[in-house]
Order: structure tokens, then sequence, then C-alpha cells
């Protein structure tokens, strides 16, 4: 069995919560053995939203810039 613990798959660069879910910027690492990734250069960074359903936590891909809407809800209010 492996001792060391591999690096984590997604690095969070900003979240902010905003109408009971949260969003996340986050850089991802994809697992590929030869990747850029795999030597530290991340894909992304990605927004993603995230929220409670009973007790589990879902997550949905929003995108490379997060909807109009959304981003004038949030201006000046996104936390690194």
């Amino acid at each position: 069995f492996r001792s060391e613990k591999s690096p984590s798959r997604k690095q969070t660069v900003a979240e902010q919560t905003l109408e009971n879910k949260t969003y996340r910027l986050e850089s991802i690492r994809c697992g590929k053995e030869n990747c850029k990734c795999a030597r530290g250069k991340l894909h992304g960074p990605y927004w993603y939203s995230y929220a409670r359903v009973k007790d589990t936590v879902t997550s949905q891909y929003v995108g490379k810039r997060l909807p109009k809407d959304l981003e004038k809800k949030m201006k000046g209010k996104i936390q690194k």
C-alpha cells in the first residue's frame, strides 16, 4: 500500500456564499500521470457551486466565468 498522501485534486482560489449555495473558484488536478498538473501547474480555475441537500453536499460545474447576474450580486464580496 502507499504510505504517502496523494495531493488534493482541487485547490480553492476564492469562495463566496450566496442564496444557500457556496460558489468556489477552484484549480483542478486531472489525475493523468504525464499532465502539466502532475508537475504543479493546475487546470482552471473553474467555478463550482456547492449546496446541501438533506445530508449530502452536491456540487455542480458552473464554468470558467460566473453568469452575469451572479457576478453582479457578488461584486466586492468574494473572499480570497
